[in-house]
């Protein structure tokens, strides 16, 4: 086993656009107005539960990337098992922006149907990644598609990475890869796990990821906020 317990962490560590900083405390201030009854509950209980989740992914970036920085230039022949884990915990971040941005869609989603019609839906029509990309090509001039398309290649990437983690055989073999410019998302696509089928092999700097991800939530609660408080303007929190 290697001492991986960290002392000073690396400065560049990548953050996620938040309202708060991480393990400060909740405040009332930090939330959104979001309708309380709704046909899907709370809103604003969901949006709670995104900051914390944001939150609990700048920690887990923080740990990441402090032990990468121990762990790694001290490599030589042999792969100790926290080699392992770093690629886990890489896949267990890819796992939370994935499922922030999905729920930030269904948000969306549920004001944008308000605003067209003043009510509420009793169907969440685009509830992911998966089913926005999709209304892009069915309906390109929506609001919904408006908002969230010049963010498409950032959307593309997180769902391709992390369904492919999720029903891609063929991962394992990346089991001992970890990258030397730091904590890199590797995966291999094989459509259908067909061996018929070509593998590729891709990797992306986790750091990237994590910006372009940024990037869709900052726009995207900045936007909750011009229609949720519209005389406060867009400004939302710290970045």
């Amino acid at each position: 086993m290697v001492d991986v317990s960290c002392k000073d962490s690396p400065t560049d560590i990548p953050q996620l656009y938040s309202v708060k900083r991480p393990n400060e405390r909740l405040n009332a201030v930090m939330f959104l107005p979001y309708p309380s009854d709704t046909p899907f509950g709370n809103m604003l209980l969901a949006d709670v539960e995104l900051l914390a989740r944001i939150d609990y992914i700048n920690v887990k970036l923080n740990d990441l990337y402090c032990r990468w920085e121990l762990l790694v230039p001290r490599l030589h022949d042999e792969i100790p098992p926290e080699v392992i884990w770093l690629r886990l915990e890489v896949e267990e971040v890819i796992y939370w922006l994935q499922k922030s941005i999905d729920t930030l869609i269904s948000a969306t989603s549920i004001l944008v149907s308000h605003r067209l019609t003043g009510v509420f839906p009793e169907r969440i029509g685009v509830d992911d990644i998966g089913s926005l990309l999709n209304h892009f090509r069915t309906q390109p001039s929506s609001e919904l598609s408006t908002l969230f398309r010049p963010y498409q290649n950032a959307l593309e990437l997180i769902n391709a990475i992390a369904n492919t983690y999720k029903h891609h055989f063929a991962n394992h073999e990346l089991v001992k890869i970890v990258g030397k410019a730091g904590p890199t998302a590797y995966y291999i696509h094989m459509l259908k796990n067909d061996s018929r089928n070509p593998a590729k092999f891709s990797g992306v700097l986790l750091k990237e990821i994590v910006k372009s991800c940024s990037e869709v939530i900052k726009a995207v609660r900045e936007q909750h906020r011009c229609w949720l408080m519209p005389t406060e303007g867009v400004t939302d929190g710290q970045t």
